[in-house]
């Protein structure tokens, strides 16, 4: 016992001596622990509220070919389109149509400055259209020389402008690096103008929807939008699932008009009817329903194979077999299930249906079954017309055609509406397509 109290003194006279000449370094270092675990929960705060914000885009892009979703954050353009088709001001706070529509007039607004703090005037502004001169009237006015009247041209001038065709704009967010491949870009790195707000977007491009998905899994980003397919992502617990329909896209399906199968409307007609169209989000037309020119007085074409075999001639007919026996269906891999359904419908109806997988719609086809962007303003002569190369339908029609070169030459947007409803109730009265739905986009993100 003697001997543990010996050990005791001995410890307690050793702390003593050792405060009395260590206290200074012992205080200053248990501050100085103290302040450093307080400055580093403030540095790990700070960088959990403020973390970068890493997208996914799908598509291989160069610097002048951005989509809209990336380059409306970078900067504005001259007006900005509404999505039922109505125009603001953007840049430009003000325009006017001179001439019957073979000049337009626009005024940039002032105080206005790009990224790099240099104002913007029309002389670091850059436009080159095809069939448009442009003139320089002063610093704050531009003037778009035409040699036919265009109504569309100001839903045109919506697209985001850049500096000298530089990536430096005037939106809510400025470039901070790009990452190349050659001519396409990686990688985009994002910092907001606001220095109030700290959070950068990180923008990764991917060539396809498998490859941003892979990256997803992989933590290259943490979000990635408009995908079609939830790649059973939804079996992960910590993935959230947000879905969306796109009225700015629709599913049909386009006949070759030129094959002879398909060259009479009472067929097409037939088809259209013997296909069930329980679609959550039906369309009717090649139209937003939210635009101003949206027709919704229009044939809908509801199941019907009685008016199918009576369009058909088979009426009171003892053959069950339509006049056509095989329908080659062309389509690509992610509306394979759209395409299945057709198939059994059509199948249904007494006609043998194969399914053909296409890499591009320049592939020789019968019937084609693909997704098209719809445009904002409701001119669609690049769709429709018969001169045009993207009528999927190689469908002709002159009054359609005069339709089609009247509406984007009236700058009266009710009399353009007039002619844009008469647009859809020919052009579905016709049916060179069939119109299905509009498709539903789906963004995946951490939670």
């Amino acid at each position: 016992m003697k001997k543990l109290f010996s050990k005791i003194r001995f410890y307690f006279m050793f702390v003593k001596a050792f405060w009395v000449k260590r206290k200074r370094i012992v205080l200053v270092s248990f501050v100085a622990t103290i302040i450093a675990s307080f400055l580093l929960q403030r540095l790990v705060l700070l960088q959990i509220g403020s973390p970068a914000l890493k997208i996914g885009i799908i598509g291989l892009y160069e610097t002048t070919s951005l989509p809209k979703e990336v380059s409306s954050l970078i900067s504005l353009g001259l007006t900005k389109a509404l999505p039922n088709g109505q125009i603001e001001p953007g840049v430009a706070k003000s325009w006017e149509a001179k001439e019957n529509g073979q000049l337009y007039s626009f005024y940039l607004k002032d105080n206005l400055f790009w990224h790099d703090g240099e104002e913007i005037t029309t002389k670091n502004i850059s436009y080159n259209f095809s069939d448009v001169s442009v003139e320089i009237v002063d610093q704050k006015t531009l003037n778009f020389h035409l040699k036919d009247p265009f109504s569309p041209l100001p839903v045109f001038l919506s697209e985001p402008i850049f500096k000298n065709n530089k990536l430096i704009g005037a939106g809510e967010y400025k470039v901070k690096s790009i990452e190349k491949s050659g001519k396409t870009i990686k990688k985009l790195v994002l910092v907001p103008v606001d220095k109030l707000d700290d959070q950068k977007i990180i923008i990764k491009f991917y060539p396809n929807e498998k490859a941003a998905v892979a990256g997803f899994k992989l933590g290259e980003v943490d979000s990635i939008k408009n995908i079609s397919n939830i790649y059973e992502l939804d079996k992960w617990s910590d993935v959230k699932i947000e879905s969306k329909t796109n009225f700015n896209q629709y599913v049909g399906l386009f006949f070759n008009t030129q094959n002879d199968k398909f060259s009479d409307k009472p067929v097409r007609q037939a088809l259209s009817y013997s296909i069930k169209k329980n679609w959550d989000n039906r369309a009717l037309s090649s139209y937003n329903p939210s635009s101003w020119a949206f027709n919704k007085q229009v044939k809908t074409y509801e199941f019907d194979l009685e008016n199918a075999k009576k369009l058909l001639g088979q009426e009171g007919s003892d053959s069950e077999k339509p006049p056509i026996d095989k329908i080659v269906l062309s389509t690509v891999s992610f509306l394979a299930e759209t395409a299945k359904k057709i198939q059994e419908d059509w199948q249904n109806f007494g006609i043998e249906t194969e399914i053909k997988f296409i890499n591009s719609t320049s592939e020789d086809y019968e019937v084609l079954l693909i997704s098209q962007e719809i445009p904002i303003d409701p001119d669609q002569y690049a769709l429709w017309h018969s001169t045009q190369p993207l009528n999927l339908s190689h469908y002709k029609s002159p009054k359609l055609d005069k339709l089609l070169e009247d509406g984007r030459k009236i700058l009266d947007q009710e009399k353009r509406k007039e002619i844009y409803f008469d647009f859809q109730r020919f052009l579905i009265e016709d049916s060179p397509a069939i119109f299905l739905y509009y498709p539903t986009n789906y963004t995946i993100s951490r939670r």
